[in-house]
């Protein structure tokens, strides 16, 4: 959006749905001249209750948030009728993902939007269960008002295509990394440097169990060298147990929880190694590009696009998910063997330079915007 206001013939206006970590990015870095609509909050069944009334809640909110989708539907149409817009851009989480990113979608093919992109960031759920069935309507009106939906992964588009997209509506851009590398937080940067005569092994993302953290540790605790630090990045609901895990697992000595976000990247290039431990919904992990950027030595999990990513084994290690003896062999691998974390380094920042630069995958949507780019 930034690139796109130094057009003198381009306006852009951006909406989102409130979230801490929204609000502080549009704060810190959107340039001034787009302009902020603010025109969805979170309702209530996306705010905090107390516990007693969760499963109430749940129970509820699958039928109360489909009115409230209509409502958002309305809400979209009046705000393009007004705007007009050539080019309607929706992020959304995965798909079905956010109900306001369909409903913006729905909302602008009423208002006749002229072209409308939609991109999904992880692997699209099928109708096993009974609350995607109820979407399925839904998903028809979507998939006819989109012109273009748009992944990170092959594997992501083939999803999309299975539940009903046409292929010809489906195309691949690829995350891309941040280019700056921010300074590393002093107290990090003395708590590293007590390792330096140690491999530092790197997992970043939140703590869920989806992430794959508790197989990692498993896994680490299988491993008798002590010439290691792992050093765990994020933070989410499964914190407390993991913890407590690694205690029983003995291993507390090997590990570091960061729960810090800010820093991610600084202190990644500390990392010797990266791993990607995730078991499921992921599409294009953008801790990957990431590693990458950095020339870092990566084993990642073969889930979503992180195969491709990797260039199907070419610039890291991809191993199958829940195979603890696969990611050991790897870990044990890159461990005792420098020569070939030097040569997956050179392969990982090549194979960055070539896909995943913010200037390749920013072009692509030039492209799709038909926008004249320059760097």
């Amino acid at each position: 959006m930034n690139k796109i206001c130094q057009n003198p013939y381009a306006e852009v206006t951006f909406s989102f749905k409130e979230n801490q970590s929204y609000t502080k990015a549009v704060a810190d870095l959107l340039d001034k001249r787009i302009k902020i609509i603010d025109l969805i909050k979170p309702n209530f069944f996306e705010k905090q209750t107390d516990l007693k009334f969760a499963r109430i809640n749940s129970f509820i909110k699958k039928f109360a948030v489909r009115f409230i989708f209509f409502i958002e539907i309305y809400k979209f149409y009046n705000l393009f009728r007004q705007l007009r817009p050539d080019i309607l851009h929706v992020n959304n989480g995965g798909y079905p993902g956010a109900f306001s990113a369909r409903a913006a979608a729905l909302g602008g093919k009423a208002a006749k939007v002229n072209r409308i992109l939609m991109v999904v960031n992880n692997l699209a759920a099928d109708y096993k269960s009974i609350s995607r069935k109820f979407d399925y309507p839904t998903d028809l009106m979507v998939f006819a008002s989109v012109d273009l939906f748009i992944t990170g992964s092959k594997l992501a588009g083939s999803k999309l295509s299975s539940i009903g997209v046409k292929a010809s509506k489906i195309a691949q851009i690829p995350n891309c990394s941040v280019d700056n590398l921010p300074a590393l937080n002093e107290q990090y940067a003395f708590e590293l440097n007590k390792y330096k005569n140690k491999i530092i092994l790197g997992v970043f993302g939140q703590l869920i169990k989806r992430k794959g953290h508790k197989e990692f540790f498993y896994t680490i605790s299988q491993i008798q060298s002590n010439d290691f630090i792992c050093v765990i990045v994020g933070s989410g609901e499964e914190y407390e147990f993991l913890a407590k895990y690694v205690r029983e697992l003995n291993i507390a000595n090997k590990v570091i929880f960061i729960p810090d976000n800010v820093n991610y990247k600084a202190i990644m290039n500390y990392c010797d190694i990266i791993v990607q431990p995730s078991l499921e919904f992921e599409d294009f992990p953008l801790t990957v590009v990431e590693a990458l950027s950095l020339g870092k030595p990566i084993i990642g999990n073969n889930v979503g696009g992180i195969s491709e990513q990797l260039d199907f084994g070419r610039v890291g290690f991809v191993v199958e998910p829940y195979c603890i003896t696969e990611l050991k062999i790897a870990i044990e691998t890159l461990l005792k063997n420098e020569d070939m974390r030097d040569e997956l380094s050179i392969k990982a920042h090549q194979h960055y330079e070539e896909q995943y630069t913010r200037n390749t995958v920013i072009e692509k949507y030039f492209l799709l915007y038909d926008l004249p780019y320059t760097t």
